[in-house]
């Protein structure tokens, strides 16, 4: 996983202890470990960037009473394949 996307995650998740968040990523890695980690508590000892993972993990505790989503879109998708208008 880049450590690139998992610093924007990791940004975008401390942007706010005080609103619902909703994180769109085309880094499907990410979206599937920040999902892991907000459902079992704990990142996994064998992530890469586990010390990043932890400090995502220390973010989420932070926003406890507000909900986390984090939700995958496809990149470099012709507007004619997407979804629906925010994919597109």
């Amino acid at each position: 996983m880049d450590g690139a996307e998992l610093t924007a995650l990791l940004a975008a998740t401390r942007c706010t202890f005080e609103a619902d968040l909703c994180i769109w990523s085309d880094s499907f890695s990410s979206v599937q470990m920040a999902e892991f980690t907000q459902q079992h508590g704990h990142a996994p000892t064998s992530a890469e960037n586990y010390d990043l993972w932890l400090q995502f993990l220390d973010a989420l505790k932070m926003r406890e009473g507000r909900r986390s989503l984090f939700r995958w879109v496809p990149s470099h998708v012709h507007p004619s394949l997407a979804e629906d208008s925010y994919e597109a």
